[in-house]
């Protein structure tokens, strides 16, 4: 067997929505303590992942839990509020079991150890993550929390009529909120789910479905209007139906008689951090020598400490569009019922 010094902490569920890669990290310097941790100030309790590597048989150590974690008093970890270090953030500990989600934060499928505080973190703040380990080592990193920001298009409140069979071009925009113009996220994505209401057979308890569709995305400095100091993508209306057409659940999943409505498309605005946006470049590098991204940014240790934030706005499909995805779809079994509205 080949023996490897292996941090089996998979980083991890991609703040981005696209981009659910898990990658493995590795080091040949021993015992070292592995963390992630996504800084989020709209998220009513903030995780870190804190997790050490082992030296032996993967094969046989990858299931042994306290092979990969720290026992109850073998670390301590806090965070530091800038400026204000009187402030002390202390992290608490949870252990459960996280199913398999590659859109969550955390995926490993099995019961570990996370670290936690339902402290609110503030925005635009520089926050340092101090983790003491009982041998005396110091592991550190510190990262800055979004700047909030807010829709323009579509309205938060009212939302905006979408129309799939206009030629013209959509439009979401944002801005920053507070005294700089400019956020200090490196890179958004913009991305709408399809949202519809499914009954499978009449009286059938419905649920809820949704299909994402990909706005756009890009560095924060290309998407950035500095005439009219706001943010925004284009995107092309008639896509969704693209969308639609070639989604995998729809095709496979459309019995005779099953009844589908169309709700708001919800839109979704996300932006990271440098030290994420730097760890994207290194995972999707098309270097032949670079096997495994040699990224982080924690001092004494492994892994990835940076920070996210997501906004929420709706679009309406107006009559119209709801009226193009039934008749183009027959299939799949979409209705327009006045006495079921958007919701």
């Amino acid at each position: 067997m080949r023996k490897l010094n292996l941090m089996i902490f998979a980083l991890l569920a991609m703040a981005m929505s696209s981009c659910n890669t898990k990658v493995d990290l590795y080091s040949d310097k021993g015992d070292s303590t592995v963390v992630y941790m996504m800084l989020d100030s709209h998220a009513d309790t903030n995780y870190a992942k804190i997790t050490k590597s082992f030296v032996g048989n993967v094969n046989e150590l990858a299931q042994n839990y306290a092979a990969s974690n720290y026992s109850y008093n073998e670390i301590k970890a806090y965070l530091l509020k800038d400026k204000v270090p009187q402030d002390t953030i202390w992290l608490d500990t949870v252990s459960k079991w996280i199913p398999y989600d590659p859109n969550s934060i955390f995926y490993s499928g099995c019961y570990q150890t996370y670290y936690y505080t339902a402290r609110k973190l503030n925005s635009g703040v520089n926050y340092k993550l101090i983790i003491n380990r009982n041998d005396g080592v110091t592991v550190s990193s510190n990262a800055t929390t979004i700047d909030n920001f807010e829709f323009s298009i579509p309205n938060p409140e009212h939302g905006a009529s979408l129309n799939i069979t206009s030629p013209a071009s959509g439009t979401v925009k944002w801005k920053n909120k507070g005294q700089n113009l400019q956020s200090n996220a490196a890179y958004f994505e913009v991305v709408a789910h399809f949202r519809y209401k499914e009954m499978m057979y009449e009286g059938a308890e419905p649920t809820y479905k949704e299909i994402k569709w990909v706005l756009g995305k890009g560095e924060a400095a290309d998407l950035y209007n500095s005439q009219w100091c706001y943010y925004s993508v284009n995107y092309n209306p008639s896509a969704l139906l693209s969308v639609i057409g070639n989604d995998p659940y729809l095709k496979n999943n459309s019995p005779y008689g099953v009844k589908r409505y169309i709700q708001r498309i919800r839109v979704e605005i996300t932006g990271v951090g440098d030290e994420f946006y730097n760890y994207l470049i290194a995972n999707n590098s098309s270097s032949a020598i670079q096997d495994t991204p040699d990224f982080s940014n924690i001092e004494n240790g492994r892994g990835l400490m940076s920070s996210r934030v997501t906004n929420t706005a709706y679009l309406i499909p107006n009559e119209i569009s709801r009226k193009e995805i039934i008749s183009r779809f027959p299939s799949y079994g979409f209705v327009y019922d006045p006495n079921n509205p958007i919701d």
